[in-house]
């Protein structure tokens, strides 16, 4: 049914019109004291989060973790310590397989080094206290710069080691440890990545990427003086490594190359990183290099992928996301002004990395140079990009977005702002991170109301509430929404575990929540609220076989952009109170 091709009028007038999803979502607090770093994971329906805290009564800095089990709408009351208390911690990271949950961070007291934990039930519960990953000795200077990977039963961790200096911070190398059993044993040897001499320059900003049975590693590598981006790989997960690790800048001149980020793709490796080849004062440019074949080959020649005059402006901290043959590089820039001028750019990359676009895009929305826009985060899914950043046109400042839905072609004309409570308390440096979230993306930041916390939002997407009522065989049916809820997007209403061929109606309620007791459970949409009625497939009378899909196509109105539309479903049930098994609710938020 083409219900919007029918009703898109009325939905826009049934629409209040303003900004993003108010509010936005608590995710943890340190009162007065301090919060840090926070990383984001996601599967399909969960999103989990971790950071480091510091309440100001307490000398140590721990970590804590919550989790989202209706895609960033709604997070654990009391967020889980997974440091001991009296640890000191730094750069936590975590990453997810399926069901299972990893996180690693640096500890300078109590068990030191890197050290690393696991939930095999989405984050519900923890197993034990935290384990030490690294074989180095304990001395005054850390291993540090820890970075997480996983993919199936393995986990790999890399980091940035002081051991073979003595410990000192003169020199560091690259080191690596794995598990292969979901992370309940590591290896007990840890492994050095870096050729080129044990504890004789300066590597750090590792970086890790996994597919498959191979692992890839990049760092920042002094071993020539001025910095260069250096690469290993392992194709057997982890267990063996290049005896010589590989160069990715091929410019032999003198400038650093520095940060490097990394994605893949299938067997293609992406790495993009900051250089200063064109001007060694203090001009950077973003480059990128590519592997087609798991990294046994790079392309003999780096791109260049800023667009304005070589070594014009600091062009840095470029952040990579791939999907499928796409491949997205993002960064801030100083071409438009000067520290407190700064601009988001884009390129991207439609054919594996092999050609880019003409012209660079600025993507942050105010005008060119007006104030500060940094710290820029991506994400990718199918055919969305979603960039986050910081941006400061005052106090307090602002955690935004901007999100394609075409690859990059086209982005939203004003971008969205994701801290949407009351800041008039507030002193906010929002540093948003960002993660794809089945066809939606979830952001989290820091900022101060009233005290240091962690908040959530969705540029669009939708969140499930609510609870449903049984029908047939003890089977709550389920609603939810197909493609990417946005204007002009051909989404569709998918209704899934209702008695099969039973008559059933999806309501679509315009005036938010509600919750009122009906027929032995609750109505959750609140009106005005248009029914659409449709026959549920499969054979007839067999619990929780039946399904439908319903067309809702979004007109392609912007003035409908951070809207919300509830769905909820009512499935005829003889198994069910007053023959009526319904969904729990779905909010729908349109970007």
């Amino acid at each position: 049914m083409k219900f919007l091709a029918r009703f898109g009028v009325g939905l826009v007038s049934c629409l209040a019109l303003n900004a993003q999803k108010v509010p936005d979502a608590f995710i943890g607090s340190a009162g007065h004291g301090g919060i840090s770093d926070p990383e984001l994971a996601a599967t399909q329906d969960h999103v989990f989060c971790v950071w480091q805290k510091h309440e100001l009564a307490d000398p140590y800095r721990n970590v804590f973790f919550s989790r989202s089990s209706d895609r960033g709408g709604s997070w654990l009351a009391s967020p889980i310590q997974l440091s001991d208390a009296a640890a000191n911690t730094e750069l936590p990271q975590i990453a997810v397989s399926g069901e299972t949950v990893h996180v690693v961070w640096n500890e300078t007291l109590g068990g030191h080094g890197i050290r690393y934990i696991r939930s095999l039930d989405a984050g519900a519960s923890w197993l034990g206290s935290a384990v030490r990953v690294d074989a180095g000795p304990t001395g005054a200077l850390q291993p540090r710069e820890a970075r997480l990977a996983s993919s199936d039963d393995n986990v790999y961790v890399v980091w940035r080691d002081f051991r073979s200096a003595g410990g000192l911070p003169v020199a560091s190398d690259i080191f690596f440890a794995r598990s292969t059993d979901g992370g309940a044993t590591f290896s007990v040897t840890d492994t050095r990545l870096n050729s080129g001499g044990a504890g004789v320059a300066v590597r750090r900003n590792p970086r890790l990427a996994a597919s498959g049975s191979n692992v890839f590693v990049v760092w920042e590598d002094h071993r020539n003086g001025d910095a260069d981006i250096y690469f290993n790989r392992s194709t057997d997960f982890g267990q063996t490594w290049l005896a010589q690790d590989v160069r990715l800048n091929t410019f032999a001149g003198p400038g650093p190359a520095e940060k490097p980020q990394i994605a893949v793709s299938g067997s293609h490796v992406y790495v993009s990183w900051q250089d200063r080849r064109n001007n060694t004062c203090c001009g950077e440019d973003v480059y990128f290099n590519r592997s087609t074949d798991n990294g046994a080959t790079w392309l003999a020649s780096d791109i260049r992928l800023d667009t304005d005059a070589p070594g014009a402006a600091q062009s840095a901290r470029t952040r990579i996301a791939a999907e499928g043959s796409s491949v997205y590089v993002t960064w801030r820039d100083r071409r438009n002004g000067t520290f407190d001028q700064e601009d988001i750019y884009f390129n991207r990359s439609l054919d594996n990395g092999a050609t880019w676009l003409d012209a660079d895009v600025r993507i942050n929305t105010a005008p060119a140079g007006s104030w500060a826009s940094s710290r820029p985060e991506i994400a990718a899914v199918g055919s969305a990009v979603c960039v986050t950043w910081y941006e400061r046109p005052g106090l307090p400042a602002e955690a935004r977005a901007n999100y394609s839905l075409d690859r990059g072609d086209t982005w939203l004309a004003t971008d969205v702002t994701l801290n949407q409570g009351d800041l008039s308390s507030g002193n906010s440096w929002p540093w948003p991170q960002v993660v794809a979230a089945g066809s939606s993306f979830v952001a989290a930041w820091v900022e101060y109301r009233s005290g240091w916390g962690v908040r959530a939002n969705i540029p669009f997407g939708a969140q499930p509430y609510g609870v449903g009522l049984a029908g047939l065989g003890g089977i709550v049916p389920r609603v939810d929404v197909d493609g990417f809820t946005a204007v002009g997007q051909p989404t569709s209403v998918e209704l899934r575990d209702g008695v099969g061929g039973a008559g059933a109606a999806v309501l679509v309620g315009f005036g938010g929540r509600a919750e009122i007791p009906l027929l032995g459970g609750t109505l959750l949409v609140d009106g005005p609220i248009v029914p659409l009625g449709v026959v549920l497939s499969a054979s007839a009378g067999v619990p929780g076989a039946g399904a439908a899909s319903i067309g809702l196509p979004i007109p392609g109105n912007s003035a409908l952009i951070g809207e919300q539309v509830t769905l909820q479903s009512f499935v005829i049930d003889a198994g069910a109170p007053a023959g009526l098994a319904m969904t729990a609710a779905l909010e729908m938020w349109i970007g």
